[in-house]
């Protein structure tokens, strides 16, 4: 399983001081035949489902690895792709020289960024699965998608 924007294009640019940033977003089911974590239940639930008799011979959830990879332009030198940061089980993010990873913690998200985020769910128009060559041709779908919706009905 892999979630990725279409054919691996960036989601979003964003420009600070001289550095082009573009974000991408990688959601990858891993490939090995072992989890990394010793047992995806805790002892607390494990002692609750034995109190009440409750047998889970149901199959555990997947491990996800997740990673953000953002598309880097440094004062028009060449563009690469850095992993900025990765999820297992918990958050980590690369360290301020670009060489370590910092310590494994929870993520965390603000209350604004949440109600940023359902702001645009409820407004804005959802487009998974587009299919596109190029980032114009991507744009123009998204287009006429958001007048269709908003403008009425009139197309382009």
């Amino acid at each position: 399983m892999s979630i990725e924007n279409v054919d691996g294009k960036p989601s979003n640019l964003v420009e600070r001081g001289g550095t082009r940033s573009y974000t991408f977003l990688r959601v990858v089911q891993p490939v090995f035949n072992h989890s990394i974590f010793t047992s995806a239940v805790s002892p607390a639930a494990e002692r609750i489902r034995f109190i009440l008799g409750e047998e889970d011979d149901s199959p555990a959830p997947p491990q996800l690895f997740t990673e953000l990879d953002e598309l880097l332009a440094v004062d028009g030198q060449e563009m690469e792709w850095k992993e900025t940061a990765r999820w297992i089980k918990f958050e980590e993010k690369v360290e301020q020289g670009g060489e370590r990873w910092s310590k494994p913690h929870v993520a965390t998200l603000s209350l604004h960024s949440l109600f940023e985020l359902r702001t645009c769910m409820e407004k804005g128009s959802i487009m998974l699965d587009r299919e596109a060559s190029s980032l114009p041709q991507l744009v123009g779908k998204c287009t006429r998608k958001i007048i269709l919706e908003q403008g009425g009905g009139r197309t382009l």
